[in-house]
């Protein structure tokens, strides 16, 4: 009955084996396909990608005639 137990420790070692080695290859293409990604943007003259050169989110910079967002998925607590 003992070899059960060993068989267990070594299965169990070689799953934690695997899943780190999965964990490592996850993570090294997530890295690989954000650089392809930002490959594809050029930076302008201030060397800002076009997403970060309008940041101003002030009520100033926000038209008058605005539509109002409002999320219609979430969740109504109360309601029922």
């Amino acid at each position: 009955m003992e070899s059960y137990g060993v068989i267990r420790v070594i299965a169990l070692f070689a799953l934690a084996l695997y899943a780190v080695s999965v964990r490592k290859r996850i993570k090294r293409n997530r890295k690989e396909e954000l650089n392809d990604s930002l490959d594809n943007f050029k930076k302008d003259e201030n060397g800002l990608y076009p997403w970060e050169t309008h940041t101003d989110d002030s009520p100033e910079s926000i038209p008058s005639d605005a539509k109002v967002f409002k999320e219609k998925n979430k969740i109504r607590r109360g309601r029922w």
